[in-house]
Formats: C-alpha cells, sequence, structure tokens
C-alpha cells in the first residue's frame, strides 16, 4: 500500500484551529503544545532539528528543554501510532519527520491550488485560474494555525500572507471581468485587518470608485495612506496615488479629515499583538475599550498602538484636566469646533462633531468615569486607566499584564541594538537576569535598555549591578519610581498601611486566610481590604483569594515610607503558617513524634478534610513557607522558625523540593543553637542530613548525623541517639555496602520493636529488605518488606506504602522475576498517585519502562519512560529526566 492510501483517513487542519482526524473522527493530539509540535511538523517539508522545534514552539532558543521535546513527539508519535497508519513521525537526525500524504495537510492542498491557478492563468485560462484560487480559500476555517496559545507566530504571519496574496490575484481576476461587486465582497472585510497592502488597497478603491461609491473609496485610501506614513514611515506607492488622482475628478466629494498630529510610531512595540487584536475588535463595533494595568504596564503604548490603526484620532492626557468639562473643551478645540459655553452645549456639540466627521477618541490615563462621562458620545472610545471602572457597564475592558519573558528579552533586545549585544560573552543569560530584575514591565525595561544603549563601554554585567536601586530605573524623563509615587499618593491612610503590610510579608504571594493574620482582621475584612488595592492595580488577584504585588512595586513600597517587617506583624503570619503546616502534617504523617508549640495566634486556618487537602495546601504554600521560616529566623523568632521548619519535613520528603528544604534547615539550624535547645538541634540536624542524603551529599549528611548522635547521647535521649545512628547506616546503605548497613541498622530495629515504636520499626525493616534485595536474598527480602506493607497500610501512611512497593519490585527485578516486579511496582504507582509523590510515582514507571522494554514492548516502554523524564524534570533531576527522554527515542529506532 503506497504513503498516499494508507494515509487517505487522515486529515490534518492547519488553516483554522490546529486539529487532526482520522476517517472523519477528530483526534484529540493533545493541549496547545502538542497541537504546536504537530503544525510545526506538518509546515516542514524536510527534518525539523530539536533546536528549531524550540524556537518555533516555545519562542526562542533555550526556551525549554530537549526532554520536553521529546515528550511530546513521544506522546505525539504514539497517539499517531494508535489511531491509524499513514502519519509516522521519525527520528531523523538531528531531529524528527513527520510523513503524511500530501493531500492529507489543508495546508499542502492549498499551496497546490495556488501553483494550479499559477499554471491555467500563463496558459490563458483565467477562469480556471480564479476557480483554483477560490478552491484552496474555501480551505480557510478562521485564523491559520488558530488554538495554540500564540505559539508559531512567524508560521502563522506567514501562512496570512499567503491567503491574502491569494485574495488579491482572485480580486485581480475578478475585476479584469467587470465583476466589481465580487472584488468589493472579497477585499472589504479584509483591508481593515491589513490596511498596509498596497495592491489589496488599489484594487478595492477602483472596484468601489467604479461602482459610484467615492466616500467609501477616499476613506479606504485614508486608511491606507495613514498607516502607511504612520505606522511603517512610508509614502503612498505611485499605483495607490494614481487611484486617488482618479477619485478627485469634477464631482468627487470628501469627508474633511480630522487634524491630528499623531505621535512617532512607536518601533518597539512588542509582544502585545494578542492584546491589539482584542482592542482593534472593539473599536471595530463602535464600542468603549478601557485598557487597564498597573503603573508602568504600556496601557498607553498599546491604545496609540490601536489609534494608528485608524483613519483619524484625537488622544487627551486625562492627567492633564481637572474636570470633565475642561477635557470637553479641549477636544472640540482639537476637533477644529468653535467652542460654546456650558457642559450641554459642548456635549451636543461634540456628538454633531463625531457624527459628520467619525473620529477615535482616545482619553489616557483618567482617574474615575466622572471625568470623562460627557467625552463619551456612543462612538469607537479607547480609555486607558490605572483603576478599575465598574460603572462603564457595556465597555469591553482588557486587564494588560506585564510582558512574559520571551517578549520582554525581545523588546530590551530591540531597544539595545544587537550590535550594541554583540560583543557581550553571556547575553542571554544577562538579559534573563534583568527581565528578571524588571519583572516584564515594560517601562522598567524601556528605561534600562535606553539606558544601557546609550552607555559606552559599559557591559551588561555592569548594567546589572547599577539596578541595586530605583536610580538604574531612572533615565531623567521616565521614572519608575515617579510612576509608582504617583498611583500610590491618592490612597487613604489604612490602604497605604494593607499595602505596606502586604509587600512586607516575605513570600511570593499571600493567600486570603494568611492575609487576615498579617493585617490582624478577619477574613472577610482581609479580603475588602485587598480588593481596594485590587481596583487600583497595585496588587493582583492571580487566583481565587490569592493576591500577589509586582516586585518592582514592593521594593518601592518597602523603600518608602511603608509599613516595616516588624516582629508583631511577622510573629503574626508565622504563627499562621506554623498552624496550618502542623495541622497538615498531622495528615501527611500521622504517627510522627511533634514538640509543643509557642502561642501562635487563634485565627481561622484552612479546611484540611484529608491527605489531598493537607498535600495541596502544603505545595500552594510552600515557598511562602519557606520564605516566612527564614525570615522568623532572621527576625530573632527562633521557636517558631524550627518548629515550622520541623512540621514542613514530612512534605518535603514527600515533594522533595530541595532549595527549599535546605534554607528552612539551615535557618532552623541557626535558631536552634541560638536558642539552646539541645533536641531542637539535634532534630535539625536529623532532618537536613535526610535532605543531604537526597541530594547525594553523604559527606554533609555524615557530619549532621555524628553531630545529632553527640547531642542525644549528651541528653541521654535514647530514642533519639537511635535514630541518629540508624540515619548514619543509611550512608552505608547509600554507598553500597549492604553487609554493613545490615550489622548497624539491627539494634535500631531491635530498639524499635522493644519500645513500640511501630512506624520506626516498619521503615527500619523497609531499609533492611531493600538491602536483602540488592543481596539476592530474595526470600528474606520479601518476607521483611512484606512484613513492613502490613504496619504501613495498618498506620495509613501511604508514602512509606508506595516506597516500600517500589522496594519489592526492586527485590523482585534483582532475581529476574519480572511478572511479580511489575505487579509490585504497579501497586507502588497507585499508592504514590495517591500520596502525592513524584518521585516514587516516576520510579515506578523508570522501572516499569525497563521491564517492558526487556519483553519486546517498546510503546508500553515509551510511555513509562515519558512519564518517568516528566516526574524527574518537574522535581529538577534534569540529567536523569533527560536520560530516559533518550531512551524514549532509542526505543522506536
Amino acid at each position: 500500500m503506497s504513503s498516499s492510501e494508507a494515509g487517505a483517513g487522515w486529515r490534518f487542519q492547519l488553516l483554522g484551529p490546529v486539529t487532526a482526524s482520522y476517517a472523519d473522527a477528530e483526534i484529540d493530539v493533545g493541549g496547545p503544545v502538542a497541537r504546536a509540535m504537530l503544525a510545526a511538523l506538518l509546515l516542514a517539508d524536510r527534518t525539523r532539528t530539536t533546536e528549531s522545534l524550540v524556537v518555533r514552539v516555545w519562542g526562542e532558543p533555550g526556551a525549554t528543554t530537549r526532554d520536553s521535546v521529546y515528550h511530546y513527539i513521544g506522546q505525539l508519535r504514539g497517539r499517531l501510532h494508535r489511531i491509524g497508519p499513514g502519519a509516522r513521525i521519525t527520528g531523523q537526525r538531528p531531529g524528527y519527520r513527520l510523513t503524511v500524504a500530501e493531500e492529507a495537510v489543508d495546508w499542502r492542498r492549498f499551496r497546490r491550488l495556488e501553483e494550479e491557478a499559477g499554471q491555467a492563468y500563463a496558459a490563458g485560462d483565467p477562469d480556471r485560474a480564479a476557480a483554483a484560487l477560490r478552491a484552496g480559500l474555501r480551505l480557510w476555517t478562521g485564523p491559520p494555525l488558530d488554538e495554540i496559545d500564540g505559539r508559531l507566530g512567524r508560521e502563522r504571519a506567514e501562512l496570512l500572507d499567503h491567503r491574502l496574496t491569494a485574495l488579491e490575484r482572485l480580486a485581480a481576476l475578478e475585476a479584469a471581468s467587470g465583476r466589481f461587486e465580487e472584488v468589493v465582497s472579497l477585499l472589504q472585510p479584509e483591508i481593515g485587518a491589513a490596511p498596509q497592502r498596497e495592491r489589496m488597497a488599489v484594487l478595492l478603491i477602483d472596484a468601489l470608485h467604479r461602482l459610484g461609491r467615492r466616500d467609501s473609496a477616499v476613506s479606504v485610501y485614508q486608511q491606507t495612506a495613514f498607516h502607511l506614513r504612520t505606522g511603517l514611515g512610508l509614502d503612498p506607492g505611485p499605483r495607490l496615488e494614481q487611484a486617488h488622482r482618479a477619485l478627485l475628478a469634477p464631482g468627487s466629494s470628501r469627508p474633511a479629515p480630522v487634524a491630528v498630529r499623531p505621535p512617532r510610531p512607536d518601533r518597539h512595540f512588542l509582544g502585545r499583538d494578542a492584546e491589539l487584536r482584542i482592542v482593534l475588535r472593539a473599536l471595530a463595533n463602535g464600542d468603549v475599550c478601557v485598557i487597564q494595568g498597573m503603573p508602568g504596564v504600556g496601557k498607553s503604548a498599546l491604545a496609540l498602538r490601536a489609534a494608528e490603526s485608524h483613519p483619524g484620532y484625537v488622544l487627551l492626557n486625562m492627567s492633564q484636566y481637572e474636570d470633565a468639562d475642561a477635557a470637553l473643551g479641549a477636544l472640540l478645540h482639537r476637533l477644529g469646533a468653535r467652542i460654546p459655553a456650558g457642559p450641554e452645549a459642548r456635549a451636543d456639540l461634540l456628538r454633531d462633531t463625531l457624527r459628520e466627521r467619525p473620529t477615535l477618541i482616545v482619553l489616557d490615563d483618567i482617574r474615575d468615569v466622572g471625568q470623562i462621562r460627557p467625552l463619551l458620545t456612543g462612538g469607537a472610545t479607547l480609555v486607558t486607566t490605572r483603576s478599575q471602572l465598574p460603572s462603564l457597564d457595556d465597555a469591553a475592558v482588557l486587564t494588560l499584564e506585564p510582558l512574559p519573558p520571551g517578549p520582554a528579552a525581545e523588546l530590551f533586545r530591540s531597544i539595545v541594538g544587537e550590535d550594541r549585544l554583540a560583543g557581550e560573552p553571556d547575553a542571554r543569560n544577562d538579559i534573563d537576569e534583568i527581565v528578571t530584575y524588571c519583572g516584564g514591565l515594560p517601562l522598567a525595561l524601556r528605561i534600562v535598555a535606553a539606558r544601557h544603549r546609550l552607555a559606552g563601554a559599559q557591559g551588561l554585567t555592569d548594567l546589572r549591578a547599577t539596578l541595586a536601586s530605583f536610580e538604574g530605573l531612572d533615565d531623567g524623563e521616565r521614572s519608575v519610581q515617579a510612576s509608582f509615587r504617583t498611583a500610590v499618593v491618592g490612597l487613604d491612610a489604612r490602604d497605604r498601611t494593607t499595602l505596606g503590610l502586604l509587600a512586607a510579608a516575605p513570600g511570593p504571594d499571600i493567600e486570603r486566610l494568611a492575609a487576615a493574620a498579617l493585617l490582624d482582621c478577619e477574613p472577610i475584612e482581609a479580603a475588602v481590604r485587598i480588593g481596594r488595592l485590587v481596583d487600583r492595580h497595585l496588587v493582583a488577584e492571580h487566583r481565587r483569594h490569592r493576591y500577589r504585588m509586582h516586585d518592582l512595586l514592593r521594593a518601592f513600597v518597602r523603600a518608602g515610607d511603608g509599613i516595616a517587617p516588624d516582629r508583631e506583624h511577622l510573629t503574626r503570619l508565622t504563627g499562621y503558617y506554623l498552624r496550618g503546616a502542623e495541622a497538615a502534617d498531622r495528615i501527611i504523617t500521622p504517627h510522627r513524634f511533634r514538640p509543643p508549640s509557642p502561642p501562635a495566634g487563634t485565627g481561622e486556618l484552612p479546611q484540611l478534610t484529608g491527605y489531598p487537602d493537607a498535600l495541596a495546601w502544603l505545595t500552594d504554600e510552600q515557598h511562602n513557607l519557606a520564605a516566612t521560616c527564614v525570615a522568623a529566623s532572621e527576625s530573632g523568632l527562633d521557636a517558631h522558625a524550627w518548629l515550622l521548619a520541623y512540621a514542613l519535613r514530612g512534605f518535603y520528603y514527600v515533594a522533595k523540593p530541595w532549595p527549599e528544604w535546605l534554607a528552612t534547615h539551615n535557618a532552623a539550624l541557626r535558631s536552634a543553637r541560638r536558642l539552646g535547645d539541645p533536641w531542637a538541634e539535634l532534630a535539625t540536624r536529623n532532618n537536613l542530613g535526610l535532605a543531604y542524603v537526597e541530594l547525594g551529599r553523604l559527606d554533609d549528611a555524615a557530619d549532621q548525623y555524628r553531630q545529632a548522635i553527640a547531642l542525644a547521647e549528651r541528653a541521654g535521649d535514647q530514642h533519639a541517639t537511635q535514630n541518629a545512628r540508624a540515619n548514619l547506616a543509611w550512608l552505608h546503605f547509600s554507598r553500597h555496602e549492604y553487609v554493613r548497613f545490615l550489622t548497624e541498622i539491627q539494634p535500631a530495629y531491635e530498639f524499635y520493636v522493644a519500645s513500640g515504636s511501630s512506624r520506626n520499626s516498619a521503615i527500619t525493616l523497609r531499609g533492611i529488605g531493600l538491602a536483602e534485595g540488592e543481596l539476592r536474598r530474595i526470600d528474606e527480602a520479601v518476607a521483611h518488606l512484606s512484613s513492613a506493607l502490613d504496619i504501613f497500610h495498618r498506620l495509613g501512611l501511604p508514602l512509606d506504602a508506595a516506597m516500600t512497593y517500589n522496594a519489592l519490585g526492586d527485590a523482585y527485578r534483582h532475581v529476574g522475576q519480572d511478572l511479580s516486579a511489575a505487579a509490585a511496582y504497579r501497586q507502588g504507582l497507585a499508592a504514590a498517585e495517591k500520596c502525592g509523590s513524584v518521585f516514587e510515582r516516576a520510579r515506578a514507571h523508570q522501572r516499569l519502562g525497563e521491564i517492558a522494554h526487556r519483553h519486546g514492548e517498546v510503546m508500553a516502554a515509551a510511555a513509562h519512560w515519558r512519564a518517568a523524564a516528566s516526574g524527574y524534570h518537574e522535581l529538577g533531576v534534569t540529567k536523569t529526566a533527560e536520560g530516559y527522554g533518550l531512551l524514549v527515542e532509542a526505543a522506536f529506532r
């Protein structure tokens, strides 16, 4: 069977939303990233390199890792292979190729029809050429490469250019046949979105003129010429001017253009294409469109770019006018009208003037609706503001966010210039750090980039050093600090206090209940107080009841006259997090010893009804918990600091966020030593040693355990001594010294059994079974691991059960009992899913993949290895993730 016959059932759509179907049934190929990967492969007529796929799908080199590409390629390959023949992804160094029949892809059918039209026209058959073009254009179902989250932007622009070129060719054929109504129906819906295309404008102007619609033709000319001059800095071409002169014959009448001198177009307007489309769509409907957002986010720049697409507009900077009447007079003056006395007469005249000469009104930087109400005439109006305007019920509202890292870096590079960056040895990393410091705020990026462009021999490393203060964010004409100050100065005392306290909070964001503890009020009052700041775009509610402040604004508030992060506020916040972490830890590790806590407040805590709730809360709050623990230690809240770290250890063992584990426990160790509390110190050292073991830093772990043993022995605490000695014994297991491990762990096991420490004895028994499995003592290993499992199930400890099932699988695997091993790993996988352990889940997938591959089950092996790579990547174990990503590729070769 030929490839075209095999692929007859497949249909891939790129000229609209990216979809795949087989036998007329749509196939789920995954989310936006997977669809973008599919489109990138279908658009290529050759092998796509991995680097090329990263650039096209993620936007820039290095924007993601190779294992992410492997993951999506493997996912697509598996889905296509399972559905039917005729669509095959092959790994061909240095990348990948998707082989399908030409007729299966709508883009390739469109290109073929374009070529047929050209051949028919060259052969003197314009009707056949027009028919081919119409057939090609019917393949388009919407914007190309749609529903992939804006990815493949360059490719989308190329496809759109092909479509518009085909439309122009078809319109020219219709015009040659005298079908001018058809020309208008083809081009009039398109010209607004493509005012830079002179050929389209000439064809439309000529058709409208021949149909006697001179005013419409003049409007097309004005819009096109305006865009060419202000948007591209070009004069209209000779064909466009010739079409215009034809309109000026005797009897022609043109509406007088609005006398506006627009600002010079911004050559560095980048990263706002989606937002611009939203604004233009609203203005095309004649709506009021409100662009709102925090200071410096680029509201005015977006408004001006949108206004440049309009034939005529008037811009008012509303911060210059005290009231609506003054603004109304200024607007009439700009429109060239005589200004009557009285606000009602002025409003009537404005409506009449705009009815005769439709003009876009741009009202920049308004305070409130009262300032502009008389200026809203029912026509297209564009408003920018730092405040929410809920009383504009019918307005289209766009909240502008800071730029993502990719477009932010592109903006910086555009302003600085590639020549200026050519000699920088580590430009990409330096720019990434600068973008991170600026938080994607366009005003900050523009100031920093402009200063660097004129900074002579200064390198990017030197530039980064100047950003330690707000002086680096001021170029003499623009100032981030001044922009923030203008936004904050109007706050009343209570709002300023709320803003200052939120800025003082150590973590990256704050939830409503934590904010209530910080503000010392009820949660509903906290939501109302923060809501006032959300309305001013000083704080963002990025998830329901979760709030964050831009890092630069936070720094500005902290450096100004805001509230300092004193002990009273930090004690309340730390107390809330300590109580929440202890409540969650009782669910995550229910049989763990817990020392008494200091008084930590009585405010409302999150409702944690079971393991999933506890794990979800700890996951959401992990960065806030770690930052608060460190801040508490630095502020002398030593008891709170070490107890918070102690309460987090169970979660850290499940989730393995190693940087937070080390940061909190090192801070806790400093606090414990300042307290002179030997039990606090030895408990912290034991938990810190475990983190070092997880990271493979065995010598550091041994040092912590030996100091813990010494502390426990001095205190006469036999249980703590055995814990530390058991931990030290585990280092022999990590060094593959299994016989010595069994010898040194035995006293600890006997102590735990004698003292009734069920969980500790089961954990130790699991270690004994692991070592016996490594030594191929399968009967002893299975017996000990099964006994440990019984205890973990009785105690309700799913993480320990997951670890033990995986250990049992390892024991069976060592002696070649693959069926028993696979059954144990599947049980380990289920337990890991239940407790949320990414590591144990990845470990089970890793082993199941190895077994499947050994038995020739290539698809199953690849699926398990992809899952393992994804888990290891999530944990930051990049080398392991990449290794299993490579195994996925090898499985198909």
